[in-house]
């Protein structure tokens, strides 16, 4: 690798563990500015859900600053109008039957990629009104007081309390993808720090119902953790307990806790994911990578790990190539970048630094043979550049990639894949400014190189739209527009689809069909609108489906009017609307 001397600042994307991505600065005006400075501005944020065994999470709620979607089938989302703040913002995935992941990030002007591993709700124990233990296979427990919880809103609880709980191994593979937030933290004396785990828990406490619970001020639960087996003998006798903000994905220094044998012993006053870590001074390292024809590499997996003692971060490149965060101040540490499987491309060693430094370009020059560049020209239907365009290219079953054109109506972009086999991907040109597409196209990768030629954006309409009135309220869904489809169980309508919309300030909606595979008249089974809870169609409530989409370059198109009913209102609620929404 070589560095170039050129100085900017670059974007940054969610870098896990001693990189740490967001400096929120109402927990650290010294670092950070004062409030005044705060600003906000309209971003691209884009990732991958996946459920606890590495799969696609379809149907998975997202939200980004003001925006709410759902993941596609694929368990991808895009988000390109969420209005983010630019000193640290979060993405927040919701799904029955899991704990919330939470990713923090610094936004950037380019496409913010995030990936989130979710982590499932294990029901390890039932505990009675007068206390009791609870405790998961590898011997972390939670151990509740006599009568020493109440439900959210403040008032009395006596029944029998649902323990949930999971241990998070900061040594796991997957840490990256699981980690809550980043290991950005402010600690007690209210400065931004980096951390360093030795050990995490996530507990949550629910009624037989599925009611939240909380502790009660003065009744702390005790929380007991072992110590990863890399990490017993640099543990110290006294560690710091570290809750996540769940609204701001900043770990909060709060309580210490005692090792006993190989655990560490602590109490907590309220539940949320619970960390055991040593705080490191830090400061900020930006890089951006880049080909060695000059383009960026785009969602590419950076890797920073110390060379004395434990610690590593991971993270992605924007598609500007650009990644940044906070590093352990005054230590040599080696920068790696890696293919799609995590294994290091090539590694250089980087610092120390006393203070901010930006490394400028780097240059990957080093020959892989898993690196893979398309590159192409979009044109309009007078073959003109496209100056406002993408290239979508779909790969791997699971993710997709978003090539901006330049003012040439060029694009390129380039990334590492996990082998040397050939790849098949579908791409699709978009121009914006006309609102026309091409076809979609299937391309087989088997190169370093693959130039795709000219792409005609004028074979279809590219436009996409979601409106809806919500009793006389009209709504317009101007992104977060994705689908979904599965069996529905039914021998005459058997697929169930989920069309959704975000129509910005966390007003969505999700509109669920039964449907045949073709166009026509198919029954509205659910909706979730505009946070009115699970929403019940009242029968006849029926989409019109006008178009059903065959390949990935088309689109659902129908309309809809009907009532429902507010499942935690009971209230009936009138609702149309109409839709074309990419497959």
């Amino acid at each position: 690798a070589t560095v170039m001397k050129k100085q900017y600042i670059f974007p940054l994307l969610v870098i896990i563990s001693l990189l740490c991505l967001q400096c929120q600065k109402e927990f650290s005006k010294d670092r950070f500015g004062s409030e005044d400075s705060w600003n906000y501005s309209s971003g691209i944020v884009q990732g991958n859900i996946f459920d606890e065994d590495g799969f696609a999470a379809a149907g998975v709620t997202i939200k980004v600053g003001d925006q709410t979607t759902v993941t596609d089938a694929k368990g991808f989302f895009r988000v390109t109008e969420a209005l983010l703040n630019k000193t640290g913002s979060v993405v927040v995935a919701e799904k029955p039957g899991y704990f919330r992941g939470i990713r923090s990030f610094l936004p950037v002007k380019g496409t913010n990629q995030v990936t989130i591993k979710l982590l499932k709700k294990e029901l390890i124990g039932t505990i009675g009104s007068s206390g009791g233990k609870a405790g998961l296979q590898n011997g972390a427990s939670v151990s509740l007081l006599p009568a020493s919880v109440q439900r959210l809103d403040g008032t009395a609880y006596s029944g029998d309390i649902k323990v949930y709980g999971s241990y998070i191994d900061p040594a796991s593979a997957d840490i990256a993808q699981i980690l809550p937030g980043s290991f950005m933290a402010v600690n007690s004396a209210g400065r931004a720090v980096s951390l360093i785990s030795y050990g995490m828990l996530a507990i949550e406490l629910e009624t037989n119902t599925g009611e939240r619970l909380q502790l009660k001020n003065g009744k702390p639960a005790t929380l007991r953790a072992p110590i990863p087996q890399d990490r017993i003998l640099s543990a110290p006798a006294t560690i710091s307990m570290w809750y996540v903000d769940e609204e701001k994905g900043i770990w909060i220094e709060e309580g210490k806790a005692t090792k006993q044998g190989n655990e560490y012993v602590g109490t907590v006053n309220h539940f949320s994911f619970w960390n055991y870590d040593i705080d490191v001074p830090a400061v900020k390292l930006s890089v951006k990578l880049k080909n060695a024809a000059g383009n960026p590499i785009a969602g590419v997996p950076v890797r920073v790990t110390r060379l004395a003692g434990l610690g590593q971060a991971y993270g992605y490149t924007s598609s500007d190539g650009g990644v940044s965060g906070l590093v352990p101040k005054g230590e040599r540490l080696w920068l790696s970048w890696l293919d799609d499987c995590n294994s290091a491309i090539d590694s250089m060693q980087v610092g120390p630094f006393e203070s901010d430094t930006d490394l400028g370009d780097i240059t990957i020059i080093k020959a892989s043979s898993y690196q893979r560049t398309l590159k192409g020209k979009l044109l309009d239907c007078n073959n003109m550049p496209v100056k406002n365009g993408d290239a979508i290219i779909l790969h791997d079953d699971y993710y997709r990639k978003y090539a901006k054109t330049n003012d040439k109506g060029e694009f390129s972009i380039s990334w590492f894949q996990c082998s040397t086999s050939p790849m098949s991907v579908a791409v699709i040109g978009v121009d914006y400014d006309a609102n026309l597409q091409s076809t979609s196209t299937i391309y087989t990768i088997a190169n370093a190189v693959t130039d795709l030629g000219s792409i005609i954006a004028c074979s279809a309409n590219s436009q996409a739209f979601f409106t809806y009135k919500l009793d006389n309220v009209n709504f317009v869904s101007r992104d977060s527009l994705f689908t979904y489809s599965y069996g529905s169980g039914d021998p005459v309508k058997p697929y169930l689809t989920v069309i959704s919309g975000g129509a910005g300030n966390f007003d969505y909606i999700n509109l669920s069909f039964k449907h045949n595979q073709t166009a026509g008249t198919h029954p509205v089974v659910k909706i979730l609108v505009n946070g009115k809870g699970s929403a019940i169609a009242v029968s006849p409530f029926s989409v019109n489906l006008v178009n059903y989409p065959v390949t990935v370059d088309d689109f659902w198109e129908g309309n809809f009017s009907g009532n429902f009913t507010d499942s935690s209102t009971n209230v009936v609620h009138s609702l149309s609307g109409s839709f074309r929404v990419r497959k």
